[in-house]
């Protein structure tokens, strides 16, 4: 599971930064409890800006889960 790969929410946003340029919110910084596992996205940017992000987020998974 994503858990294997990434120990914590915080470092799997920290490598979808390095690896691809998007910044998401690591959900445990919100609440311990309830956000971890999770991250919060911003969707205020253009469409066509949001359409690469989700690309991207979407190749990094493929990378990383081999899908």
């Amino acid at each position: 599971g994503v858990g294997s790969i990434w120990p914590t929410d915080k470092e799997f946003v920290l490598d979808l930064l390095r690896e691809e340029n998007v910044l998401v919110v690591h959900g445990s910084g919100f609440c311990p409890t309830y956000g971890r596992g999770h991250f919060r996205a911003v969707f205020l940017p253009p469409p066509e800006v949001l359409e690469e992000a989700m690309n991207r987020l979407e190749n990094f998974m493929r990378k990383r889960l081999g899908g």
